[in-house]
């Protein structure tokens, strides 16, 4: 059984209970008599003074209470702005890149590129689909040209443009390389931006929808492409199995596939009397009657409606990748940002005297770090979410590699000469691996989420500090701030030791 308090405490906590409820009791008849008093006052006003004075004291409560909970409501994920994209401002924020990004010329003739072929009032269509589908030689047969092809692999290694004059209309075709290119995906994006610049888009196909079709239909779905199936290569079916295949083909296309044959060259096997077999080759019959009459109900149709979903569908794609850009130069700027206070923090460590054992050494030069990585990616936190996530940071480092290097320099500090050349050396290296390791968790969590998401930094922290191979990689990218740190301060210190000598 639990020992009761003696007598004498019982009797002290007693008499503290009775004091807390006197004192809550004078404070509440204070309050309650001030109230009343202002009350009363109000009533002696004319009625235009009263409810003045009263709402001014509602306006002072409320914007009190506001700023209040703008200091402690939690941090806010950015919504992303589902507002159409246009021209105008996707020129302004290109021309905010820096000139040395790579993205920046190409999409800015990709811009021009619009009013380019606006001008010229045809019908682009893009002849999109995997490799050996038979792409080039329905362009082939639709243009009679001699499609160049690849020796190597038989498919198209560039994008090639062909005039095709059906009847009145004149269209223009892009041959362009197919997906699931082997050597490389150069080929890929370019014949996908391709796909973004036509007018419409013939997906061909030589069989069933398979995975990496059905992944590219959605893509083109993506940008609101008008999409027409093409099945070539009809003569390697029968009928049964054929119109099996239409009906599945416009279950997920909803609309028929066009068939269609661009003739070539097929392989059959001959079977001999004997039993032999033997692989020939034979001409396919050229069918492109149904293609041709799909393309001339496209050309027929008024320009305008395509020529703006075209337009439309390019600055999305253009947005995508100026989107990348800015990422990517947010990265840049971030990383400046993590050097910049880790150089900093490497410099008061040098200069500190007393030991220290976490981040509350350094407590305001860390918020500050937390703060211009979060203005930098337009996250908004509370000063209470940031303190918080600093005092959690301190929390995170006992034990750590970083830690005790800082202690260990610190001690080292104690001893004149080397000792305090050495001591500073692996305290402002362990401080450079803690900022370094704080704003890179921070900045990698705000890339992928655009918000403080405290509990992924922490781990992100945490995860860096205890692993051995990321803090030499660390400290190995330090060792040229460190130096640049001795330099400036060893002359500081060589002084303080002629003079206390």
């Amino acid at each position: 059984m639990q020992a009761r308090p003696t007598f004498p405490l019982r009797l002290l906590l007693a008499a503290i209970l009775v004091l807390l409820a006197l004192g809550a009791l004078l404070t509440l008849t204070y309050a309650t008599d001030a109230l009343l008093s202002i009350v009363d006052r109000l009533e002696r006003l004319p009625d235009w003074m009263a409810w003045g004075l009263a709402g001014l004291i509602f306006v002072v409560i409320s914007a009190t209470a506001w700023l209040i909970w703008q200091l402690f409501r939690p941090a806010q994920a950015r919504k992303r702005s589902e507002s159409k994209v246009d021209r105008k401002s996707l020129e302004i924020r290109l021309d905010k890149l820096p000139e040395q990004a790579t993205e920046r010329g190409r999409l800015q003739d990709e811009l021009v590129d619009i009013d380019r072929r606006a001008a010229q009032s045809q019908l682009y269509v893009a002849v999109f689909g995997e490799i050996s589908t038979g792409k080039s030689s329905l362009v082939a047969a639709l243009t009679d040209s001699a499609i160049e092809r690849d020796v190597l692999g038989g498919t198209t290694r560039e994008i090639r443009h062909y005039r095709c004059a059906l009847d009145s209309a004149e269209i223009t075709l892009a041959d362009v390389p197919g997906t699931n290119e082997e050597r490389g995906d150069a080929l890929a994006v370019a014949a996908r931006e391709e796909a973004i610049r036509a007018h419409i888009v013939l997906l061909v196909m030589d069989g069933d929808l398979n995975r990496d079709i059905a992944a590219e239909l959605t893509w083109l779905r993506a940008f609101d492409k008008p999409v027409v199936p093409v099945l070539t290569k009809i003569d390697r079916y029968q009928d049964a199995e054929l119109a099996a295949l239409t009906t599945r083909l416009q279950k997920r296309f909803d609309h028929a596939p066009v068939l269609c044959s661009g003739g070539g060259m097929a392989e059959v096997i001959v079977r001999h009397a004997d039993g032999r077999e033997e692989k020939r080759s034979r001409p396919r019959q050229v069918q492109t009657k149904a293609l041709e009459a799909c393309l001339k109900s496209y050309a027929a149709r008024p320009l305008g409606g395509l020529e703006t979903s075209r337009e439309r569908a390019i600055l999305k794609a253009v947005d995508l990748r100026v989107g990348d850009a800015e990422a990517e130069q947010r990265r840049v700027q971030a990383e400046k940002i993590v050097r910049q206070y880790a150089r900093r923090a490497m410099l008061g460590a040098v200069a500190a005297v007393a030991p220290g054992s976490d981040l509350l050494i350094q407590g305001t030069l860390a918020t500050l770090l937390l703060r211009r990585l979060t203005e930098l990616y337009g996250a908004r936190p509370s000063e209470v979410d940031l303190d918080n996530l600093v005092q959690a940071a301190g929390g995170r480092l006992r034990g750590g590699t970083a830690l005790v290097l800082a202690i260990a320099g610190n001690a080292a500090k104690a001893f004149p000469g080397l000792g305090t050349l050495g001591g500073g050396m692996l305290h402002a290296l362990a401080y450079g691996m803690i900022f370094s390791s704080l704003g890179r968790a921070l900045a990698d969590t705000l890339h992928k989420t655009g918000n403080l998401d405290s509990a992924k930094v922490l781990k992100g922290f945490e995860q860096t500090l205890s692993d051995k191979s990321t803090l030499a990689r660390q400290a190995k990218a330090l060792l040229p701030l460190m130096t640049e740190v001795l330099m400036e301060k060893l002359p500081d210190t060589s002084q303080k030791n002629r003079d206390s000598a």
